[in-house]
């Protein structure tokens, strides 16, 4: 059987994303985890505590998974464009598993402060590294002679990441109709990038 506090993170894992934090409660929570609330506090303070943690600890494989390799972004020797959506398709990847976990902290201001606070969370990886991730890349682009040495990488990555975040945010809070399949959106979004960049 796996440790308790894995239990409970998994726990926690699985309840928000399938119930929501209304639905993670701390009975919820040591039933899913097969252990008892006071088990639940015995490896962490509050609920708030548990869910911090979750963030903490589950973000940094979300990002690797979306983002894998960065050597991987140089030896590519695809068009600019085709590279682009690479990297659409990546921050979509992201996305689309981080965001049942990140929507919390928008609808909890308690919840939001103590992962504010939390002093370990800049080292594990936090909600923006995305952003960090797709400049680190652009930047290889450049060192490497792919994209223009005065491209803007800054506004390109936020234009990218923050496309990518609006399409899930709104897909998930299920605000309005996709007007576009991913293929398509990550297309014209690369293209539109690609261009800024060449």
């Amino acid at each position: 059987m796996r440790p308790t506090r894995r239990r409970l993170l998994d726990a926690a894992e699985k309840l928000v994303r399938t119930t929501g934090l209304s639905g993670a409660t701390t009975k919820a929570l040591a039933r899913e985890a097969n252990c008892s609330e006071a088990m639940l506090y015995k490896h962490f303070e509050s609920k708030d505590a548990l869910l911090v943690c979750l963030l903490r600890e589950r973000l940094p494989a979300l990002l690797s998974a979306a983002y894998g390799d960065p050597a991987h972004d140089v030896a590519d020797v695809q068009g600019t464009e085709q590279s682009c959506r690479h990297l659409v398709h990546r921050t979509m990847r992201f996305y689309e598993t981080a965001l049942p976990l990140l929507c919390p902290l928008l609808a909890d201001p308690a919840l939001l402060a103590a992962y504010s606070a939390d002093p370990l969370r800049r080292s594990n990886g936090t909600p923006e590294e995305p952003l960090t991730a797709v400049i680190s890349a652009l930047e290889r682009w450049r060192a490497a002679g792919r994209i223009r040495s005065d491209a803007d990488l800054e506004t390109a990555a936020t234009s990218l990441v923050g496309a990518c975040f609006q399409r899930f945010f709104l897909r998930h809070c299920g605000f309005g109709e996709e007007t576009r399949d991913q293929e398509e959106f990550a297309a014209a979004l690369a293209r539109a990038l690609a261009r800024s960049l060449a």
